[in-house]
């Protein structure tokens, strides 16, 4: 269930322009990627936070969606925005979510 999870968000993210179209299932899960600094920092994250999502998703008896992982994705954006505002890291906070921003609110 999580192959089929990873490849939604694969495809979800190079649909919008997020991450280059040579990127597969394997490379994203592994971490095997093009590491340039913005492309690393937002990538990893996603990573993160989807294997969270799936532990999560499987500890409560329910199955992964890409839709419940896109709201994820906006809380912890909301999350970490009061924060960035507060430590004056917004730069760097908008610099990190600068890719799927747009993304997630056409969703």
């Amino acid at each position: 269930m999580s192959s089929e999870f990873w490849k939604g968000v694969l495809s979800w993210l190079k649909d919008n322009n997020v991450i280059i179209e040579s990127l597969n299932e394997i490379g994203l899960f592994w971490g095997n990627f093009e590491k340039t600094e913005d492309f690393f920092i937002i990538l990893n994250h996603i990573l993160l936070l989807g294997k969270h999502y799936i532990y999560v998703r499987k500890c409560h008896g329910r199955l992964p969606s890409l839709r419940g992982f896109i709201a994820r994705k906006r809380r912890v954006y909301n999350i970490e925005l009061p924060i960035a505002r507060e430590r004056n890291k917004l730069t760097t906070h908008f610099k990190k979510w600068e890719k799927l921003v747009a993304v997630m609110n056409t969703q």
